[in-house]
């Protein structure tokens, strides 16, 4: 059900194919994001705010949610996607080890434990997580999932004797 909130938007953001605003809610005095498609009607309230230099420094820095990051996130890439890592090694920050077979190792910078697990599982198992092993464990755990709501069950009907 749609809800009322009283809102100073500070930031305006396009992430991942969404926009998005971050802001005040004034009523919890609360930092919030909100999809602006989710959002059915605004209004002006006739009232002027304080840009807040802060938060949009924050943002900047450190992106629009604010997930943890984790550091120490290191990955096996098969040589058939090696050329993807090549690509965007200076877009991503990677750290990337050339392999005698063609594969890499690749050290990310610190990510969000959602696009790891994203990113990994998204590759097919051509990426395969080495450290850590509690992230490894959440993949796999994730694949499972994925196992267990794709399984195909098949009914044979039979015909009935009398």
């Amino acid at each position: 059900a749609p809800s009322r909130r009283r809102f100073e938007p500070q930031v305006i953001s396009y992430l991942k194919g969404i926009w998005y605003t971050k802001g005040h809610e004034l009523t919890t005095n609360k930092l919030v994001v909100f999809a602006i498609h989710r959002i059915p009607e605004a209004a002006l309230s006739g009232q002027y705010f304080e840009p807040d230099a802060a938060l949009a420094e924050d943002v900047r820095r450190n992106g629009l949610f604010t997930y943890p990051k984790y550091d120490g996130i290191t990955l096996h890439c098969d040589a058939d996607v090696a050329f993807y890592f090549h690509e965007q090694q200076k877009n991503k920050k990677l750290r990337i080890t050339p392999l005698g077979d063609g594969s890499l190792q690749v050290g990310l910078p610190p990510s969000t434990e959602y696009d790891v697990i994203r990113w990994v599982l998204g590759e097919s198992g051509k990426v395969q997580l080495l450290e850590p092993q509690w992230l490894r464990e959440k993949i796999i755990a994730a694949a499972q999932k994925i196992i267990t709501g794709h399984t195909i069950t098949t009914t044979v009907n039979l015909p009935l004797e009398h």
